[in-house]
């Protein structure tokens, strides 16, 4: 029998040299092999972006999300099952940037993601008349 876990190999090829690392997990629920990669996430360019939330879900119940707190970028999600996901990236004072990225095999090597969310060109702008009290009927131009 074999634990439910995930579990690294890495196959001799023909000539006697090792191929790609390679993972896979055996899943709880079926106790069937699910192929998994990770998904590493570059946000911001030419820095990375600290503060950036990223999401990253399907249509099947998958669903992660963390907060980009690394100066040099490059944070991943681990062991996603292999697929087509959306990705979502949110800042505040930025527009949101969702896509999509498919997680395969890719020789072992993990799935990059860069995304640098542009800076939004509008916010909201409050105005406070009167003090102590709001001066009713003031008209203000912008």
């Amino acid at each position: 029998m074999i634990a439910l876990a995930t579990y690294l190999f890495q196959p001799l090829n023909a000539s006697g040299g090792f191929e790609s690392m390679h993972s896979y997990e055996i899943s709880p629920a079926s106790n069937e092999v699910v192929d998994v990669n990770n998904v590493y996430f570059f946000v911001g360019s030419p820095l990375a972006m600290i503060g950036a939330t990223v999401e990253l879900y399907d249509g099947n119940g998958y669903y992660q999300s963390f907060v980009t707190s690394d100066p040099w970028g490059g944070e991943f999600i681990a062991d996603v099952p292999y697929g087509t996901y959306t990705y979502a990236v949110s800042n505040d004072c930025h527009d949101p940037l969702t896509g999509e990225v498919v997680v395969d095999f890719n020789n072992g090597d993990g799935i990059s993601v860069f995304a640098t969310p542009t800076p939004s060109t509008t916010n909201d702008v409050f105005f406070f008349v009167g003090s102590p009290m709001a001066m009713l009927g003031a008209t203000v131009e912008l």
